[in-house]
């Protein structure tokens, strides 16, 4: 019975209660209103200097963007391709944010990003008798700097290496950037295949593989976790931000785990419940009896994917094929017995 009880507060702890906290609203009305006000008073960088910035005053740029971006998601909650979008928005400006605080010469790629995308802008805007080539160098010259900003992924590892190696910039990158990139921000497969539903009908409304309050809860987040960042910096108190920071991203979960989820809340009764639980107890018992051990890593991939496939299934959230690749690297990862280290490359649109 004991063994039934763990394995019961384990699916509730590791499956049933994230994905609760993740697709709900979070009662923090008090707080959100005092980290707000605190957050604009961290905001020193007007009237704005121009090229005479300061690193961390463009980190505060970015924090006056990130409540912007926290406003706007929160008032997009009921439209699901915008809230997603903005989080992701959100996500990138922290980003962009800490990486002017830990990042190597964020002026010079700030300047230089700024340059080569005026450049773009103005090219094709008027004549090449009025915009000519000479105008744009001296635009060019009169912004300075060199090179641009690096991608999400390398300010991610930028930071965390200005951080220690902390890990949670890469986390947030990988566990929720990337999968907004590739599922809402791309029109790419992943995209496209969310208008594919179970047995290959074509779906007008797109699969949804994430829960609209984890963005809120992402852009919440972002906030907290940059103005913990300036505070820091700026010698002043961060535990409240860093507390809200906290609070929102445990409740932002990864989409695809998300689909899951969801998929299981709508057709998890009791039979199906004690059936995880006894699941549960079962994994536990491969593991300590020391057999997942002296199997082979395709012998632990076949349990598994099979245990994976029995308890948890494609609940026609999504198309099978994006199913299959979901369950292929949980169970690779599961079976490895650690997290990866190197996630295979999404590519540099992510």
């Amino acid at each position: 019975m004991d063994a039934r009880w763990d394995a019961a507060k384990t699916v509730w702890g590791a499956v049933l209660g994230p994905v609760v906290k993740g697709t709900l609203p979070y009662n923090d009305l008090r707080q959100r209103r005092q980290v707000r006000r605190e957050t604009r008073r961290l905001i020193t960088c007007e009237p704005w200097r121009g090229n005479d910035a300061t690193p961390i005053q463009l980190a505060q740029l970015a924090l006056a963007r990130s409540l912007a971006l926290q406003t706007n998601t929160r008032r997009a909650v009921r439209h699901g391709e915008a809230v997603a979008l903005l989080a992701r928005s959100a996500l990138e400006t922290c980003f962009v944010g800490l990486y002017c605080l830990y990042g190597d010469d964020p002026l010079t790629a700030m300047r230089g990003g700024n340059a080569k995308a005026l450049r773009r802008m103005l090219v094709n805007l008027g004549h090449e008798d009025i915009i000519t080539e000479d105008v744009l160098k001296a635009i060019e010259a009169d912004i300075g700097g060199d090179g641009k900003l690096p991608d999400a992924r390398k300010m991610a590892e930028s930071i965390s290496a200005g951080l220690n190696d902390a890990p949670f910039p890469l986390n947030l990158y990988w566990r929720v950037y990337v999968p907004l990139s590739e599922f809402f921000a791309h029109a790419n497969g992943m995209s496209l295949m969310r208008h594919v539903g179970d047995k290959g009908v074509l779906l007008e409304k797109a699969a949804y593989p994430w829960a609209r309050w984890s963005a809120v809860h992402t852009a919440d987040g972002c906030v907290g976790l940059l103005a913990a960042a300036i505070a820091h910096k700026d010698g002043h108190p961060n535990e409240l931000f860093g507390s809200y920071a906290d609070h929102h991203l445990l409740r932002s979960l990864a989409p695809l785990a998300v689909v899951s989820g969801k998929g299981m809340f709508r057709s998890l009764g009791p039979r199906r419940l004690l059936a995880l639980v006894k699941g549960v107890v079962d994994l536990r018992a491969y593991k300590a009896s020391g057999r997942a051990e002296a199997d082979s890593f395709d012998d632990r991939v076949a349990y598994l994917r099979s245990w994976f496939e029995r308890h948890v299934g494609n609940f026609d959230d999504i198309s099978e094929e994006i199913w299959d690749i979901y369950v292929e690297r949980v169970v690779t990862v599961l079976a490895t017995n650690e997290p990866a280290s190197d996630p295979p490359s999404p590519g540099t649109s992510a």
